[in-house]
């Protein structure tokens, strides 16, 4: 969260010192947040609001005028605190209805799981093997690489999980039924994305 922290107050100082239009600083804030996970930008954009918020609050103890929409560092900060606050429910929306954050990597623990659900798996694909040694043989050779591939975040390694299932299914080497299930015991998302 420092570096959040530090992109938060570099986004600042360029906002303030450039003497930006609330456009201009709305699209510079967008430019930089896209870079961020979800849950990130959030923090990213909450940071930025409190430190222009703050801002605002000290301009208001020296503020002369009489009605806050006669003041023009007034309506920018008013401005600017609307779409930022907006943008902050939007993203917190998308995160809280969005699929768990696939890019994050394995834990030991998910590891563990894993290896788990594969050896489970050759355990219930031994009744295949009878009669079809070759395609029992790729099926679990196919999977056992996937024991190999934890280097890659969660969401590469179920995209090549996903892959490695399309293509058999298309070879021929499962049919589609016992494919769904293999990704059906690797992880129950899988359930809901491949009906």
């Amino acid at each position: 969260m420092d570096f959040i922290n530090f992109e938060a107050g570099e986004i600042y100082d360029e906002i303030s010192n450039e003497g930006l239009s609330v456009q201009n600083a709305l699209n510079l804030i967008k430019e930089h947040a896209a870079n961020f996970y979800n849950n990130e930008r959030v923090v990213l954009l909450e940071n930025i609001r409190n430190k222009f918020q703050a801002t605002y609050d000290e301009h208001l103890k020296v503020c002369k005028a009489e009605v806050p929409t006669e003041c023009e560092t007034n309506k920018w900060h008013i401005k600017l605190l609307h779409f930022l606050n907006q943008e902050i429910k939007m993203t917190k929306e998308i995160t809280d209805t969005a699929i768990p954050d696939d890019r994050s990597d394995f834990t030991v623990e998910e590891r563990r799981k894993s290896d788990a659900r594969i050896d489970e798996l050759f355990k219930n694909l031994q009744e295949l093997k009878t009669g079809q040694e070759i395609i029992w043989t790729d099926l679990m050779n196919e999977l056992s690489e996937l024991k190999e591939m934890y280097y890659l975040n969660k969401k590469n390694w179920r995209q090549l999980l996903t892959g490695k299932l399309t293509e058999m299914v298309s070879a021929g080497v499962v049919s589609e039924t016992i494919s769904k299930k293999i990704a059906g015991s690797m992880n129950p998302v899988f359930d809901r994305l491949l009906e």
